[in-house]
């Protein structure tokens, strides 16, 4: 918010107030400039009312007013405030750039971009919209423009920690971690800091450190987010995500349960209020809740502990993704298990069911080390049907089959762990093998673009919908030779029917636990080989390595 300024000539319209009605005005405003220094919102916004009542000519106040309202979330309000600004002053550079502040708010990405372009166009060397601006092309993920926006903020306003944090954000995003770690550190030390204090900048910085594979300063990063703010639920996610990767699963599993703290799994909470299973003998009589969380991929990892608590005496009764179910009731004879549902199927509710558990609640009674792990992989698909695809796509022909996958729709990490279908061509146009599509999603467009540019066809099923279907998506997998995928459920499903299965990761530390830290193994998919990029985006040399590995084990591909 900002103190008020000489008078534009812009407001003449209105008539201008006596001398000493101005200032009382002006002094209403700049007391609630201290208010909302303060942190009384509600008595800042009273204090700007009264301003404009005195003087609804003056711009700046309905300025700061609309600001405040975005701020308290009254979105309405806060624009009709700042659209009287602009109309009082149309070169109001500053209501402008908030204007698009309140845009991207709101989620109109766009608009707000050519709201601070308007104020950049009146006021070019205006460090507050390249700022805002720049955390706008952040938003769009174009991080080369939000970058070259973001340095000149910082040297136009070396103060404002804000602008060095989202500097940093992007720099990591493109890949330049040494200028990411001195802008986080810059954002420290600057004489306003961000919002959020030390706690999230030390988080970034401990990313930072992992990505450099440094996970002893990752972790002593995260531990100093946490003691920095108490119960920071982010920092011992990541602290123990850091652990697990590690193998290091005992020190994990404590700083692991702060993942119900997270915006991302409190969708994964359930209305549940039994006590947690932590290993105990359950009475004659009493049955177990069991129920997954996460993703499906992350739950074919973890399915692989349930031989084990049957084995204890203990029949779960499941809920999940509805799509497993007829998975899991081809795989453990007997097994309760029902979709996941609000509320929850009236099953849940009987009284025989005492305890509950999660499935990672089984991997930390049942995973203390990776040496813990089993190789058990009880998922199976359906034999019979798995055998007509097989045909089907064999066609008479005898080739080899080759399940194919290389995208990924996460959107935090799916860019960095998805490949362009041509990027695979040094194995996709081997002789001998014949090729099928195991991504979900409709990819045509890329498969017609590797056919124009290598003259290979790759058999897409269109009666085969993984996103609707997982046991007839379980069944194409069982009818493959050999997978080869990118980091998604394809991946997992192969692995976890026992598939021969090449996954191809992106450069650096996974930020996935069970594709362990280094080598090609992990210990939670005995089948399936890891083969890690060299450099980033290089996955020409995945593709060259898949080539020699289907030459060893097709004779037909040489």
């Amino acid at each position: 918010m900002e103190a008020v300024p000489a008078r534009s000539g812009a407001a003449a319209a209105i008539p201008v107030p006596a001398p000493e009605v101005q200032r009382e005005a002006n002094r209403f405003n700049d007391q609630a400039l201290q208010s909302h220094a303060a942190g009384r919102a509600e008595e800042a916004i009273s204090l700007l009312r009264m301003a404009i009542t005195l003087n609804p000519g003056q711009p700046l106040y309905h300025n700061n007013l609309g600001e405040l309202l975005r701020q308290q979330g009254q979105t309405d309000l806060a624009m009709a405030s700042l659209d009287e600004a602009i109309r009082l002053n149309s070169n109001y550079a500053e209501a402008h750039s908030n204007r698009g502040n309140l845009l991207r708010q709101l989620g109109r990405g766009d608009e707000a971009i050519a709201e601070y372009r308007i104020a950049l166009k009146l006021k070019p060397d205006y460090a507050d919209a390249m700022s805002n601006l720049g955390a706008a092309l952040i938003d769009r993920r174009d991080h080369a423009g939000a970058a070259e926006m973001l340095k000149k903020a910082a040297a136009l306003n070396p103060d404002m920690g804000m602008i060095h944090r989202n500097l940093g954000l992007t720099l990591s995003a493109l890949q330049d971690l040494a200028g990411a770690e001195a802008a986080f550190k810059a954002s420290m030390t600057a004489r306003i800091r961000p919002a959020g204090g030390a706690a999230e900048t030390h988080l970034l910085l401990g990313d930072i450190a992992r990505a450099n594979n440094d996970l002893d300063g990752a972790m002593q990063w995260y531990e100093r987010s946490w003691r920095e703010r108490p119960g920071y639920g982010e920092a011992h996610n990541r602290y123990a995500v850091t652990l697990m990767v590690q193998g290091r699963y005992r020190e994990a599993w404590p700083h692991f349960e702060a993942r119900w703290s997270l915006a991302e799994t409190d969708v994964d909470k359930r209305p549940f209020t039994l006590p947690f299973w932590k290993g105990e003998a359950l009475a004659s009589g009493q049955n177990l809740l069991l129920f997954t969380e996460q993703g499906v991929g992350e739950s074919l990892v973890l399915w692989s502990l349930l031989p084990e608590l049957l084995a204890r005496g203990i029949t779960p009764i499941v809920e999940c993704d509805p799509r497993m179910i007829p998975i899991l009731e081809r795989s453990f004879p007997g097994i309760e298990a029902y979709g996941r549902a609000n509320p929850p199927h009236p099953r849940f509710s009987a009284p025989d069911l005492a305890m509950q558990a999660t499935l990672f609640d089984l991997a930390r009674v049942f995973r203390q080390s990776p040496a813990d792990c089993t190789g058990a992989l009880p998922i199976r698909a359906d034999t019979a049907r798995a055998a007509a695809l097989r045909a089907d796509y064999q066609d008479g022909s005898g080739a080899p089959l080759i399940g194919i996958a290389w995208h990924s729709t996460s959107p935090k990490l799916g860019a960095p762990k998805s490949a362009a279908l041509t990027d695979l061509a040094p194995f996709l146009t081997l002789p001998g093998l014949r090729f099928v599509d195991l991504q979900y999603g409709n990819r045509a467009e890329d498969r017609a673009t590797l056919k124009q540019a290598h003259g290979v066809a790759v058999i897409a099923d269109p009666a085969i919908d993984q996103m609707k279907d997982l046991d007839a998506f379980a069944a194409q997998v069982a009818a493959m030779d050999l997978v080869v995928s990118t980091s998604n459920t394809t991946a997992h499903m192969a692995a976890a029917l026992g598939k021969p299965t090449l996954v191809l990761l992106h450069h650096g530390i996974s930020p996935h636990w069970y594709w362990t830290r280094d080598g090609e193994t992990t210990p939670w998919y005995p089948t399936a080989r890891l083969l890690r990029q060299p450099a980033t985006g290089d996955w020409h040399s995945l593709a060259e390595t898949v080539a020699a590995e289907l030459k060893l084990r097709f004779p037909s591909a040489t």
